[in-house]
């Protein structure tokens, strides 16, 4: 069987062939926007006194580990069944860490 072009007239066939241009130029921005939160990552504020005394507290303490089992229970095991292979050793070592920070 031989694959023969046909023209684009229709909008939707338009979209479908300069999709994959544009999936390229989101990838992009996506690693650009990621790259300036991850340089201008603040963790002092996450090292403050007083977020560490409300994490320390009861409370803290609950809903910390509310947010751990939320993690390993339901977004990591539904990230592994739906990611490729180049993405299970991450979401491993994101296990893994959640699960050291829970015990």
């Amino acid at each position: 069987a031989q694959c023969r072009r046909v023209d684009c007239k229709s909008d939707c066939c338009s979209f479908v062939e300069g999709f994959p241009v544009r999936l390229k130029e989101l990838r992009s921005a996506y690693r650009e926007i990621q790259r300036f939160y991850e340089s201008n990552d603040d963790m002092e504020p996450l090292l403050n006194e007083n977020v560490q005394q409300n994490i320390n507290s009861p409370y803290g303490c609950h809903v910390m580990n509310e947010i751990l089992r939320f993690y390993l229970d339901t977004i990591l095991p539904t990230a592994v069944q739906k990611s490729h292979l180049h993405s299970k050793t991450p979401i491993d070592s994101i296990g893994n860490i959640f699960q050291d920070l829970k015990r």
